[in-house]
């Protein structure tokens, strides 16, 4: 009969074709995995119980900036590092270079594994020595509102002096900021550390309005900055003068009647601390006289 003739049809189909040539292949349908039938142009189709076909679609995504450090060319770079005779630089300061790249897309220097300990930093508007400085690199963070900071080239200069150039856009004062920005590093050619970091500023993008405030905005801020390294310098300094010093065993004796007498170095203190308050301020205004003139 018709029907014992479809059935021996479908039985010679299946034995026809060997399990391991069977598709396996399926497709989510409603919460159900379908098998992939095999269709009459021999591709695999995805059948609903609609006779719906599954569709699938890749979805493209584009490279975050910080991914995009890491493909971006660094111009001028020689990976010829040793000759025959010596080592005249190194991938670490490849390495460092693309890591520093991304510490300023993120407006902050907090890696201070990239610094040297006795590392000098230079804007013209703040000046230190030391990796504790980086930790309080935060103008951008505390004063702009809405940053966004784009790498716009990376080269060296030499085997050991590498060059980023950056731009900044947010909003300073309800102003629009556009800054372009240089950061020149000389590198420990070994350990590819920084040892010499030096920016510098162009506000030829921004409204004259605009430049004086982020100039005045910046040298406030550097002022409270240098007052705190003035601070901290001169503390480690009356540290390692009172660690030198002689024997004070008895200094802090409760029994000692003289104790009350012996704490006259603290005046001392204040005054230090004050002049290099003093004179941070006036070096400061200086500073600042010179910028507004430059503008004016």
């Amino acid at each position: 009969t018709c029907i014992s003739y479809k059935m021996s049809l479908q039985t010679f189909s299946k034995r026809s074709v060997p399990a391991s040539k069977r598709s396996t292949h399926s497709c989510p349908l409603n919460g159900v995995w379908l098998p992939h039938r095999p269709s009459h142009h021999g591709h695999n189709d995805c059948f609903k119980s609609n006779q719906r076909s599954c569709v699938a679609r890749a979805v493209e995504t584009e490279p975050s900036p910080l991914d995009s450090i890491a493909l971006k060319t660094i111009e001028d770079l020689d990976t010829n590092y040793c000759d025959d005779f010596v080592c005249t630089s190194s991938p670490a300061v490849e390495q460092t270079v693309r890591s520093l790249a991304r510490e300023l897309t993120r407006s902050r220097y907090t890696t201070t594994s990239l610094f040297q300990p006795n590392v000098t930093y230079s804007d013209g508007f703040r000046t230190f020595s030391g990796q504790e400085g980086f930790t309080r690199q935060r103008w951008i963070i505390d004063n702009v509102e809405q940053p966004r900071e784009t790498v716009i080239k990376l080269r060296m200069l030499d085997k050991g002096t590498s060059q980023i150039q950056w731009r900044l856009d947010g909003r300073l004062g309800g102003m629009q900021l556009d800054v372009g920005f240089t950061t020149t590093c000389e590198h420990n050619l070994l350990t590819g550390r920084i040892t010499s970091l030096r920016e510098s500023w162009d506000l030829s993008r921004c409204s004259p309005p605009a430049a004086f405030l982020a100039t005045l905005n910046r040298y406030s801020w550097s002022a409270k900055q240098a007052v705190t390294d003035a601070r901290d310098g001169i503390d480690k300094a009356l540290q390692k003068l009172g660690s030198s010093g002689g024997d004070s065993t008895g200094t802090n004796m409760p029994s000692d009647p003289t104790r009350f007498y012996q704490q006259g170095d603290s005046g001392n203190n204040q005054d230090v601390i004050a002049i290099g308050f003093l004179i941070a301020l006036l070096y400061l205004a200086f500073k600042l006289f010179g910028a507004l003139e430059t503008l004016g």
